[in-house]
């Protein structure tokens, strides 16, 4: 919690600020940690990432993301907030499933692939998701290397996967 000062400094007391803070950790598969509980409600687990954000600080600069709530700020820790966990194929499309039940359509040409052979896609929200061990499995089958460049063929298409920069 944030505390400060009295407006009138005379009195000594300290009053709390509303703005409640909570810090939570992302693992590498996309799960969402507080205090070492796994947090798996999906309904709160789609608020949630809903709302992520860059931390643009100055407060609490080794927590690189954020989800607002109300008066409460949730600082979270990790290099890639969001993992897509799975491929899901619908009538209508394809997308990669993420935090609770959220989707985000695929787009193959919109992969990216980092300096660390990691495997990465757009969201919404602006954040790039890094795909997770159960999704890249299922994508691996369409992806090949040609002439040192990564390609995947989707739907009769080929498409060059480009390199992230940093």
């Amino acid at each position: 919690m944030i505390l400060s000062l009295k407006p009138n400094g005379l009195s000594g007391h300290r009053t709390v600020n509303p703005q409640r803070e909570y810090f939570y950790e992302i693992d590498a598969d996309g799960r969402l940690f507080h205090d070492g509980s796994e947090l798996t409600d999906t309904r709160f687990l789609d608020f949630f990432f809903t709302h992520l954000k860059p931390n643009p600080g100055p407060l609490h600069p080794e927590y690189a993301f954020l989800s607002p709530c109300g008066r409460e700020m949730n600082y979270i820790k990790s290099s890639s907030p969001i993992v897509f966990r799975a491929l899901m194929k619908f009538e209508t499309g394809t997308s990669l499933l993420y935090a609770g039940q959220k989707l985000q359509p695929f787009m193959p040409e919109a992969l990216t692939l980092d300096a660390s052979g990691q495997l990465y896609h757009p969201t919404e929200i602006g954040i790039a998701g890094r795909l997770g061990r159960h999704a890249l499995l299922e994508i691996s089958k369409f992806i090949y290397q040609e002439e040192g460049r990564y390609w995947i063929r989707w739907n009769s298409e080929q498409y060059c996967i480009a390199t992230k920069s940093t």
